[in-house]
C-alpha cells in the first residue's frame, strides 16, 4: 500500500489493513498463475503482514538490513530483525519458514533452532 509522508500526494488515503488483505486475497484467488503473493514487511508492518499470510500471502520478504524508500515514506517497520523473531512470527501465523534466495530458485526449510551461523544468508519466506 501506498505510504504518504514526504511525498507530493500528502493528501492520498491509505489503503485500511481490511484493504490490504482483502486485496492479497483476491491477488491469490485470480492470480493463480503467479507462484507467489509477496505481503511486503516494510511497507505493512510486522503485524499486517503476518496477518497478511492468513489471506494468501506466502511470502513476507525476510530480514533487511538496508532500507530507505518505504521508511522515507514512513515505514516504522524496524531493519533487520534476526532470523529466529521472523520465523517465529511466520509459524505463529500458522505457516512454515523456508529461506530462499532473490530469484526463487533455491529453498531450504528453516528451523528456529538453527545453530547453523554459517550458512548463505537468504531471506525467509513463507511456503504453503
Amino acid at each position: 500500500p501506498y505510504l504518504p509522508d514526504h511525498s507530493r500526494l500528502p493528501d492520498a488515503q491509505l489503503a485500511s489493513a481490511t484493504e490490504v488483505l482483502r486485496l492479497i486475497a483476491v491477488s491469490r484467488l485470480m492470480l493463480d498463475n503467479i507462484p507467489h503473493i509477496k505481503a511486503y514487511r516494510m511497507n505493512l508492518g510486522d503485524p499486517l503482514a503476518e496477518l497478511a499470510l492468513r489471506h494468501g500471502a506466502d511470502d513476507i520478504d525476510g530480514t533487511v538490513g538496508h532500507e530507505e524508500i518505504m521508511h522515507e515514506a514512513g515505514s516504522q517497520t524496524p531493519l533487520d530483525d534476526d532470523r529466529v523473531k521472523l520465523a517465529r512470527q511466520i509459524i505463529d501465523a500458522g505457516a512454515r519458514p523456508v529461506q530462499r534466495n532473490t530469484i526463487y530458485t533455491q529453498f531450504r526449510r528453516f528451523e528456529p533452532d538453527d545453530d547453523d551461523r554459517g550458512s548463505m544468508r537468504l531471506p525467509i519466506a513463507m511456503m504453503g
